[in-house]
């Protein structure tokens, strides 16, 4: 992945008609609301260029985005090779401490996994599940 779109909807701003407008690109939407996928699951389409959430949980912190270029940056320091992960059909959220992904079926996010950055095979796991959430068919 070598390109990625921003979008910033501010919460109380947020819109699910802008949600589904936001899916129709072909890179992954990048974002700082976890509540987006839980509150307008119905609203994002089973195939779509991925979301990935970038936040400071479990920190009380007001995410900024200082934040979330530190939270990026140990990431891609620990998995080198983050720019070959397909995110279509996923729903990842990045933490200092983990990652967690979902995917949507019929209208609903499912949960597919958690992976703390403390076990050395959380690379590998997150690849194989980014992986079979790529290849889903709504």
């Amino acid at each position: 992945m070598s390109h990625v779109e921003i979008a910033a909807i501010a919460p109380k701003r947020r819109r699910p008609r802008h949600v589904g407008a936001l899916m129709t690109g072909s890179h992954p939407l990048v974002t700082f609301d976890r509540a987006l996928p839980e509150e307008h699951s119905q609203f994002i389409p089973e195939s779509h260029p991925g979301i990935l959430i970038v936040s400071n949980y479990p920190a009380p912190l007001t995410m900024t985005v200082r934040i979330a270029q530190r939270v990026l940056s140990r990431f891609k320091i620990a998995l080198p090779n983050w720019h070959k992960a397909v995110w279509q059909n996923s729903i990842v959220e990045l933490t200092s401490v983990g990652v967690e992904v979902w995917h949507v079926a019929d209208k609903q996010l499912v949960h597919d996994g958690y992976y703390s950055f403390d076990t050395s095979e959380w690379p590998t796991l997150l690849f194989t599940l980014l992986t079979q959430n790529a290849q889903r068919q709504p």
